[in-house]
Protein backbone atom coordinates (compact mmCIF):
# COMPACT_ATOMS: atom_id res chain seq x y z
CA UNK A 1 0.00 0.00 0.00
CA UNK A 2 2.62 2.23 0.86
CA UNK A 3 4.04 1.90 -2.92
CA UNK A 4 0.28 2.63 -4.44
CA UNK A 5 0.19 5.89 -1.90
CA UNK A 6 3.13 7.27 -2.87
CA UNK A 7 2.19 6.91 -6.93
CA UNK A 8 -1.04 8.52 -5.79
CA UNK A 9 0.89 11.10 -4.04
CA UNK A 10 3.54 11.58 -7.14
CA UNK A 11 0.46 12.15 -9.70
CA UNK A 12 -0.87 14.58 -7.43
CA UNK A 13 1.77 16.78 -7.07
CA UNK A 14 2.36 16.57 -10.40
CA UNK A 15 -1.58 17.93 -11.06
CA UNK A 16 -0.88 20.20 -8.67
CA UNK A 17 1.65 21.64 -10.74
CA UNK A 18 -1.34 21.55 -13.39
CA UNK A 19 -4.01 23.18 -11.35
CA UNK A 20 -1.70 25.82 -10.74
CA UNK A 21 -1.76 26.66 -14.76
CA UNK A 22 -5.45 26.26 -14.51
CA UNK A 23 -5.82 28.77 -12.21
CA UNK A 24 -3.44 31.58 -13.71
CA UNK A 25 -5.01 30.63 -17.43
CA UNK A 26 -7.99 29.76 -17.35
CA UNK A 27 -10.07 32.84 -16.23
CA UNK A 28 -7.63 34.44 -18.61
CA UNK A 29 -9.21 32.45 -21.26
CA UNK A 30 -12.88 33.42 -20.28
CA UNK A 31 -11.75 36.33 -20.70
CA UNK A 32 -10.62 36.46 -24.21
CA UNK A 33 -13.65 34.94 -25.61
CA UNK A 34 -15.51 37.31 -23.68
CA UNK A 35 -13.08 40.35 -23.78
CA UNK A 36 -15.89 42.54 -26.45
CA UNK A 37 -18.50 42.16 -23.71
CA UNK A 38 -16.22 42.67 -20.74
CA UNK A 39 -14.80 45.73 -22.94
CA UNK A 40 -17.74 47.34 -23.32
CA UNK A 41 -19.10 46.95 -19.40
CA UNK A 42 -15.67 48.41 -18.42
CA UNK A 43 -15.90 51.63 -20.26
CA UNK A 44 -19.47 52.21 -19.22
CA UNK A 45 -18.60 51.79 -15.73
CA UNK A 46 -15.43 54.29 -16.38
CA UNK A 47 -17.56 57.00 -16.95
CA UNK A 48 -20.10 57.02 -13.91
CA UNK A 49 -18.74 59.00 -11.04
CA UNK A 50 -18.94 56.50 -8.14
CA UNK A 51 -16.98 53.70 -10.10
CA UNK A 52 -17.69 49.40 -9.85
CA UNK A 53 -15.88 47.56 -7.65
CA UNK A 54 -15.72 44.06 -8.85
CA UNK A 55 -13.68 42.97 -5.97
CA UNK A 56 -11.25 41.45 -9.15
CA UNK A 57 -8.00 43.11 -8.43
CA UNK A 58 -7.29 43.17 -12.78
CA UNK A 59 -10.28 44.79 -13.34
CA UNK A 60 -10.42 47.16 -10.62
CA UNK A 61 -7.33 48.00 -11.61
CA UNK A 62 -8.25 48.55 -15.01
CA UNK A 63 -11.56 50.79 -13.76
CA UNK A 64 -9.50 53.06 -11.22
CA UNK A 65 -7.70 54.77 -14.94
CA UNK A 66 -9.23 57.94 -15.96
CA UNK A 67 -8.90 56.98 -19.39
CA UNK A 68 -11.56 55.34 -20.65
CA UNK A 69 -9.91 54.06 -24.18
CA UNK A 70 -7.13 52.78 -22.16
CA UNK A 71 -9.59 50.12 -20.26
CA UNK A 72 -9.13 48.23 -24.15
CA UNK A 73 -5.46 47.37 -23.58
CA UNK A 74 -5.97 43.83 -23.49
CA UNK A 75 -2.28 43.24 -22.96
CA UNK A 76 -1.84 43.73 -19.74
CA UNK A 77 -3.87 40.57 -18.98
CA UNK A 78 -3.47 38.47 -22.37
CA UNK A 79 -0.07 37.70 -24.36
CA UNK A 80 0.16 40.13 -27.69
CA UNK A 81 -0.24 37.00 -29.87
CA UNK A 82 -3.82 36.67 -28.05
CA UNK A 83 -5.60 33.38 -26.84
CA UNK A 84 -4.10 31.77 -24.08
CA UNK A 85 -4.51 27.93 -23.46
CA UNK A 86 -3.61 25.40 -20.91
CA UNK A 87 -0.88 23.74 -22.99
CA UNK A 88 0.35 26.71 -24.56
CA UNK A 89 2.52 28.91 -24.62
CA UNK A 90 5.17 27.53 -22.99
CA UNK A 91 5.55 28.45 -18.94
CA UNK A 92 7.62 31.65 -18.37
CA UNK A 93 8.42 33.83 -15.34
CA UNK A 94 6.10 36.96 -15.55
CA UNK A 95 8.64 39.61 -14.48
CA UNK A 96 11.14 38.47 -17.20
CA UNK A 97 9.50 36.01 -19.70
CA UNK A 98 12.01 33.53 -18.87
CA UNK A 99 11.62 30.44 -20.65
CA UNK A 100 10.95 27.93 -17.12
CA UNK A 101 12.91 24.75 -18.22
CA UNK A 102 11.34 21.32 -17.74
CA UNK A 103 13.49 20.07 -14.69
CA UNK A 104 12.31 23.49 -13.25
CA UNK A 105 8.94 22.22 -13.26
CA UNK A 106 9.12 19.47 -11.32
CA UNK A 107 6.30 19.30 -8.64
CA UNK A 108 7.84 20.68 -5.18
CA UNK A 109 11.66 19.86 -5.87
CA UNK A 110 11.75 22.46 -8.98
CA UNK A 111 11.02 25.04 -5.73
CA UNK A 112 13.29 23.88 -3.74
CA UNK A 113 15.75 23.37 -6.00
CA UNK A 114 15.41 27.13 -7.28
CA UNK A 115 15.07 28.18 -4.18
CA UNK A 116 11.99 30.15 -4.56
CA UNK A 117 13.69 32.55 -7.15
CA UNK A 118 13.34 32.75 -10.99
CA UNK A 119 16.75 31.57 -12.56
CA UNK A 120 16.64 34.69 -15.23
CA UNK A 121 15.71 37.87 -12.68
CA UNK A 122 15.95 36.20 -9.34
CA UNK A 123 12.72 37.42 -8.68
CA UNK A 124 10.96 35.11 -5.96
CA UNK A 125 8.62 32.58 -7.16
CA UNK A 126 5.44 32.81 -5.13
CA UNK A 127 5.36 30.04 -2.69
CA UNK A 128 1.37 29.05 -3.57
CA UNK A 129 3.43 26.65 -6.39
CA UNK A 130 4.84 24.13 -3.72
CA UNK A 131 2.19 24.46 -1.70
CA UNK A 132 -0.60 23.57 -4.01
CA UNK A 133 1.42 20.55 -4.94
CA UNK A 134 2.09 19.24 -1.61
CA UNK A 135 -1.65 20.00 -0.98
CA UNK A 136 -3.12 18.05 -3.96
CA UNK A 137 -0.55 14.67 -3.48
CA UNK A 138 -1.80 15.19 0.27
CA UNK A 139 -5.01 15.04 -0.98
CA UNK A 140 -5.30 12.47 -3.42
CA UNK A 141 -3.34 9.96 -0.91
CA UNK A 142 -6.11 10.78 2.27
CA UNK A 143 -8.81 10.67 -0.36
CA UNK A 144 -7.57 6.74 -1.53
CA UNK A 145 -7.01 6.02 2.10
CA UNK A 146 -10.31 6.94 3.25
CA UNK A 147 -12.53 5.38 -0.25
CA UNK A 148 -10.25 2.59 -0.47
CA UNK A 149 -8.32 1.70 -3.78
CA UNK A 150 -11.34 1.33 -6.55
CA UNK A 151 -13.07 3.43 -9.35
CA UNK A 152 -14.96 5.41 -6.81
CA UNK A 153 -11.90 6.86 -5.25
CA UNK A 154 -10.25 7.48 -8.18
CA UNK A 155 -13.74 9.87 -9.09
CA UNK A 156 -13.68 11.50 -6.09
CA UNK A 157 -9.87 12.61 -6.22
CA UNK A 158 -10.80 14.23 -9.60
CA UNK A 159 -13.69 15.55 -8.03
CA UNK A 160 -10.87 17.13 -5.36
CA UNK A 161 -8.92 18.23 -8.41
CA UNK A 162 -11.77 20.01 -9.62
CA UNK A 163 -12.42 22.00 -6.13
CA UNK A 164 -9.11 22.72 -5.65
CA UNK A 165 -8.83 24.65 -9.20
CA UNK A 166 -12.24 26.37 -8.36
CA UNK A 167 -10.68 27.56 -4.68
CA UNK A 168 -7.68 29.09 -6.51
CA UNK A 169 -10.17 30.79 -9.33
CA UNK A 170 -11.86 32.07 -7.15
CA UNK A 171 -9.14 33.66 -4.38
CA UNK A 172 -7.54 35.22 -7.38
CA UNK A 173 -10.06 36.29 -9.70
CA UNK A 174 -13.52 36.05 -7.94
CA UNK A 175 -15.42 33.98 -9.84
CA UNK A 176 -16.02 30.03 -9.99
CA UNK A 177 -16.53 29.32 -13.95
CA UNK A 178 -19.77 27.37 -15.32
CA UNK A 179 -16.92 25.66 -17.61
CA UNK A 180 -16.08 23.82 -14.48
CA UNK A 181 -18.57 23.40 -12.28
CA UNK A 182 -21.62 22.45 -14.63
CA UNK A 183 -20.24 19.68 -16.39
CA UNK A 184 -18.85 18.42 -12.75
CA UNK A 185 -22.60 18.68 -12.09
CA UNK A 186 -23.68 16.16 -14.72
CA UNK A 187 -20.81 13.85 -14.09
CA UNK A 188 -22.01 13.53 -10.80
CA UNK A 189 -25.17 12.42 -11.48
CA UNK A 190 -24.28 10.22 -14.58
CA UNK A 191 -21.96 8.35 -12.36
CA UNK A 192 -24.30 7.97 -9.71
CA UNK A 193 -27.26 6.56 -11.82
CA UNK A 194 -24.66 4.12 -13.17
CA UNK A 195 -23.54 3.15 -9.73
CA UNK A 196 -19.90 4.22 -10.10
CA UNK A 197 -20.10 6.30 -6.98
CA UNK A 198 -21.64 5.06 -3.73
CA UNK A 199 -24.71 7.58 -4.06
CA UNK A 200 -28.35 7.22 -5.04
CA UNK A 201 -29.38 8.58 -8.50
CA UNK A 202 -32.76 10.06 -6.17
CA UNK A 203 -30.19 11.44 -3.38
CA UNK A 204 -27.66 13.01 -5.75
CA UNK A 205 -30.42 14.61 -7.92
CA UNK A 206 -31.54 16.48 -4.81
CA UNK A 207 -28.90 17.54 -3.86
CA UNK A 208 -27.89 19.48 -7.15
CA UNK A 209 -31.36 20.80 -7.31
CA UNK A 210 -31.47 21.72 -3.26
CA UNK A 211 -27.77 22.74 -3.03
CA UNK A 212 -28.43 25.45 -5.67
CA UNK A 213 -31.82 26.76 -4.58
CA UNK A 214 -30.74 26.71 -0.64
CA UNK A 215 -27.81 29.37 -1.35
CA UNK A 216 -29.90 31.08 -4.03
CA UNK A 217 -32.56 31.76 -1.67
CA UNK A 218 -30.46 33.21 0.75
CA UNK A 219 -29.33 35.59 -2.20
CA UNK A 220 -33.08 36.21 -2.87
CA UNK A 221 -33.56 37.15 0.65
CA UNK A 222 -30.58 39.32 0.76
CA UNK A 223 -31.81 41.38 -2.02
CA UNK A 224 -35.34 41.80 -0.46
CA UNK A 225 -33.84 43.06 2.97
CA UNK A 226 -30.10 44.42 2.30
CA UNK A 227 -30.63 45.54 -1.17
CA UNK A 228 -27.51 43.94 -2.16
CA UNK A 229 -26.21 40.18 -3.69
CA UNK A 230 -25.35 37.84 0.03
CA UNK A 231 -24.26 35.52 -2.02
CA UNK A 232 -22.15 34.78 -5.88
CA UNK A 233 -24.16 32.83 -8.07
CA UNK A 234 -21.09 30.41 -8.94
CA UNK A 235 -21.41 29.58 -5.32
CA UNK A 236 -25.05 28.40 -6.45
CA UNK A 237 -23.46 26.30 -9.29
CA UNK A 238 -20.45 24.89 -6.44
CA UNK A 239 -23.21 23.94 -4.15
CA UNK A 240 -25.46 22.23 -6.50
CA UNK A 241 -22.04 20.16 -8.12
CA UNK A 242 -21.07 19.23 -4.22
CA UNK A 243 -25.13 17.76 -3.56
CA UNK A 244 -24.76 16.08 -6.73
CA UNK A 245 -21.10 14.47 -5.57
CA UNK A 246 -22.34 13.88 -2.33
CA UNK A 247 -25.55 14.07 -1.90
CA UNK A 248 -28.23 15.87 -0.38
CA UNK A 249 -28.07 15.27 3.22
CA UNK A 250 -24.58 15.98 3.17
CA UNK A 251 -25.27 19.65 1.98
CA UNK A 252 -26.02 20.77 5.46
CA UNK A 253 -22.87 19.45 7.03
CA UNK A 254 -21.02 21.20 3.98
CA UNK A 255 -22.83 24.61 4.44
CA UNK A 256 -22.38 24.23 9.03
CA UNK A 257 -18.35 23.72 8.11
CA UNK A 258 -18.28 26.70 5.54
CA UNK A 259 -20.29 28.63 7.80
CA UNK A 260 -18.56 28.45 10.57
CA UNK A 261 -14.75 28.66 8.92
CA UNK A 262 -16.09 31.39 7.07
CA UNK A 263 -16.95 33.87 9.95
CA UNK A 264 -14.32 32.37 11.90
CA UNK A 265 -11.86 33.73 9.05
CA UNK A 266 -13.94 36.62 8.41
CA UNK A 267 -13.76 37.96 11.81
CA UNK A 268 -9.83 37.52 11.58
CA UNK A 269 -10.16 38.96 8.06
CA UNK A 270 -11.77 42.25 9.64
CA UNK A 271 -9.63 42.61 12.56
CA UNK A 272 -6.87 42.87 10.55
CA UNK A 273 -8.23 45.34 8.03
CA UNK A 274 -9.12 47.29 10.72
CA UNK A 275 -5.75 47.62 11.97
CA UNK A 276 -4.56 48.30 8.34
CA UNK A 277 -6.88 51.26 7.79
CA UNK A 278 -7.69 48.71 5.27
CA UNK A 279 -11.11 48.06 3.24
CA UNK A 280 -10.70 45.50 0.46
CA UNK A 281 -13.38 43.64 -1.25
CA UNK A 282 -15.63 41.16 0.19
CA UNK A 283 -14.03 37.53 1.21
CA UNK A 284 -15.17 34.70 -1.19
CA UNK A 285 -17.48 31.84 -0.29
CA UNK A 286 -16.59 29.27 -3.12
CA UNK A 287 -13.05 28.07 -1.04
CA UNK A 288 -14.82 27.63 2.10
CA UNK A 289 -17.75 25.19 0.48
CA UNK A 290 -14.50 23.29 -0.73
CA UNK A 291 -13.19 23.22 2.45
CA UNK A 292 -17.09 21.68 3.97
CA UNK A 293 -16.86 19.60 1.08
CA UNK A 294 -13.27 17.92 1.46
CA UNK A 295 -13.95 17.23 5.16
CA UNK A 296 -16.66 15.51 4.42
CA UNK A 297 -15.28 13.74 2.46
CA UNK A 298 -12.25 12.81 4.12
CA UNK A 299 -14.10 12.28 7.30
CA UNK A 300 -16.70 9.95 5.66
CA UNK A 301 -19.64 12.08 7.11
CA UNK A 302 -22.92 10.66 6.31
CA UNK A 303 -26.50 12.48 6.54
CA UNK A 304 -26.71 11.82 9.93
CA UNK A 305 -23.77 13.73 11.01
CA UNK A 306 -25.78 16.75 11.84
CA UNK A 307 -29.05 17.02 10.12
CA UNK A 308 -30.95 14.14 7.87
CA UNK A 309 -33.14 15.07 4.82
CA UNK A 310 -32.74 12.04 2.99
CA UNK A 311 -31.68 8.36 2.53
Amino acid sequence: MVFIYSIVFILGAAIGSFLNVVAYRFPKILFDRNYQLISEFLIEESHKPCRFLSGIKLFDKLLSRKDATLLLEKKEILPANGLWYLSTPQSSCPNCDYKIKFYENIPIFGWLFLKGKCSGCHQKISVQYPIVEFLTGLLSVLVVYVLGVNIEALCFVFFTWILISLTLIDLEFRILPDELTGPMIWLGLILSYFGVISLSFKTAFLGAIIGYLSLWSINQLALLILKKEGVGAGDFKLLAMIGAWQGVGNLFNVILISSIAGAIVGVVVQILRRKNNNQDDAIPYGPFLALGSIIVLLCDLNAESFFYLAR
